[in-house]
C-alpha cells in the first residue's frame, strides 16, 4: 500500500544538461529518470533539476509523475559553476521552501566535481542527506600511474560529504567503496530490474514472423541483435570484426541488426564528445565496408525496442566497460540467448545475471571464437531455447522491476530520514536566517 502523506519523500535529482522530458533515451541518467515514476505509488516524489537550453525560459513542469525544474545556467552560482552544483543549490532552495514538516528530502547528484562537493558539504551541515546513483563501474586506476594516483586523491575528497551511494551490482558496490575510501556498507546494491510485462518473448513462432515482417526483417534467416550506442566502449568495432569473421567462415546465412545509433546524446560529457564523433566517423566507414559483403542493418534508437527482441534469435553484447547493462537484462527477459564478453564491471558469478553457461555465454574477445560460437548456436535451436528459458526464469526471480521498486523506495525512505528532528529544526532555522 502507498504510505500516508506524512511519509512522502522528495528526491531531487541534479543533472548536468538539458533533457526533453518526453524523450528520455538511454544511459545512466535516463535509467534513473525512467524508473522514478514507478516509485510514486510507494511515496517517493522525484524532482529532476536541470539547466534549460540556452535562450529557453526557466520553468517548472510535470511529466509522468516527475516534476522538472529547469533553471538558467549561471543564475545561481555564476556562469563558471558546474551545472550539477547549481542544480544542487536550487534543490537546497526548494527544500528550504517546503511547507510540509512531515515530509523528508534527499538530494541526488548525477556526478561529482569540486563545485558539487562544496554544495554537498553545505547540505550535510544542514542535515540534508544525499545519495549518489552509480550506474557505471568506476574507471580502473593504474597503481603505477602518478596521474591516476593524483586523480584518485582529488576525487576521493568529492565523495566525503555524500551520505551514501547505490549501485546496480555487487561488484560495482565494492569498487566504489574502495574508490571513495568508504566502509563497505556505504554503497547499497539496488538491482536495475526489468519490466517483464514489456519485455517478453513472442507467444508463438507465427507471432515472431509477423513481428519480423512489420520491422522489415527477413523471415527466412536467423536474426542476431545488438542494442546499444555505437561507441568504442560498447565494443561495436569488435562486433564488426567478429561478424566479418563469421561471414568469411560460414557465409551470409544470418542478418546482424544493430539498434542504438551513435549515442551522441545530450548527456555525453563535452570533453568526450570529440572522441565520440571521431569514433563514429571511423565506425561508419567500417560499417559501409561490411555492408558491401553481408547483411548488417544499423538504425537509430527505437522507442519500441521490445519488438526487436521479440523478432531476434540471438543477442550479442561485446562491451568493454559497463555498470549493469539494461539491454542484457531486456534480452534475457525476452528469452533470448546472450553472448557477451567479460567487460570491466562484469557481475559476480551467480549474481545479477546468473551463471555463465546456464543463463548466458561469455566469450574471449577473439573474432574466431565468436564466429564459431555464433555458428554453433544458430545451428542448434534447442540450445538457444534452453539458454533463453533459463535467462527468462532468472529475470523473473531476480530482476522483477515491480518487486525491486518497492525495495528501492524503502531504502530511499530510510536514507532520507537519517536526519533527526533536532537536526531538521536546526536546518529550518539556519535556512530562514
Amino acid at each position: 500500500m502507498p504510505p500516508s502523506a506524512n511519509a512522502l519523500t522528495h528526491i531531487y535529482f541534479a543533472i548536468r544538461t538539458a533533457f526533453e522530458p518526453t524523450c528520455i533515451r538511454a544511459g545512466g541518467i535516463a535509467r534513473v529518470i525512467n524508473n522514478a515514476s514507478r516509485l510514486l505509488p510507494y511515496g517517493i516524489r522525484f524532482h529532476v533539476i536541470a539547466p534549460c537550453d540556452p535562450g529557453a525560459t526557466p520553468e517548472i513542469r510535470d511529466h509522468n509523475g516527475i516534476q522538472w525544474h529547469l533553471f538558467e545556467r549561471g543564475s545561481l552560482l555564476g556562469i563558471k559553476a558546474e551545472p550539477v552544483a547549481e542544480a544542487l543549490e536550487l534543490a537546497l532552495q526548494l527544500i528550504a521552501q517546503s511547507p510540509h514538516q512531515g515530509e523528508a528530502h534527499l538530494i541526488m547528484p548525477c556526478n561529482l566535481g569540486p563545485g558539487s562537493a562544496k554544495v554537498l558539504k553545505k547540505a550535510a551541515r544542514l542535515g540534508i542527506p544525499s545519495v549518489l546513483p552509480l550506474t557505471m563501474f568506476p574507471e580502473p586506476t593504474n597503481p603505477l600511474s602518478i596521474r591516476d594516483h593524483l586523480r584518485l586523491r582529488r576525487e576521493r575528497k568529492w565523495f566525503q560529504p555524500i551520505t551514501a551511494a547505490h549501485t546496480t551490482s555487487t561488484v560495482s558496490a565494492r569498487a566504489i567503496c574502495e574508490v571513495a575510501g568508504k566502509p563497505a556498507d556505504w554503497a547499497r546494491v539496488i538491482r536495475t530490474g526489468v519490466d517483464l510485462k514489456r519485455f517478453h518473448p513472442a507467444a508463438t513462432r507465427e507471432e515472431k514472423l509477423v513481428t519480423r515482417q512489420a520491422l522489415g526483417l527477413p523471415t527466412d534467416r536467423p536474426v542476431v541483435l545488438f542494442v546499444g550506442g555505437a561507441t568504442q566502449r560498447k565494443g561495436v568495432d569488435f562486433l564488426l570484426d567478429a561478424w566479418e569473421q563469421f561471414v568469411s567462415d560460414h557465409g551470409t546465412r544470418a542478418v546482424l541488426v544493430m539498434v542504438g545509433g551513435t549515442a551522441d546524446r545530450p548527456g555525453v560529457n563535452p570533453r568526450q564528445r570529440n572522441d565520440y564523433l571521431h569514433f563514429a566517423e571511423v565506425f561508419a566507414r567500417r560499417l559501409k565496408d561490411i555492408q558491401s559483403k553481408a547483411d548488417v542493418r544499423f538504425m537509430e534508437h527505437q522507442t519500441t525496442i521490445e519488438t526487436y527482441y521479440q523478432a531476434a534469435d540471438l543477442f550479442v553484447f561485446p562491451s568493454r566497460h559497463e555498470g549493469l547493462p539494461n539491454t542484457v537484462l531486456e534480452a534475457m527477459a525476452s528469452r533470448l540467448p546472450v553472448l557477451t564478453t567479460r567487460f570491466i564491471g562484469f557481475p559476480d558469478e551467480g549474481a545479477e545475471i546468473g551463471f555463465e553457461g546456464q543463463h548466458f555465454i561469455s566469450l574471449p574477445r577473439d573474432p574466431r571464437v565468436w564466429s564459431a560460437t555464433l555458428a554453433e548456436l544458430l545451428a542448434n535451436p534447442e540450445r538457444r531455447e534452453t539458454l533463453g528459458y533459463a535467462a527468462r526464469l532468472w529475470m523473473e526471480s531476480h530482476q522483477n522491476l515491480d518487486h525491486l521498486s518497492a525495495e528501492a523506495a524503502q531504502y530511499f525512505h530510510s536514507l532520507a530520514r537519517t536526519q533527526t528532528p533536532e537536526t531538521h529544526g536546526k536546518r529550518k532555522s539556519r535556512q530562514s536566517s
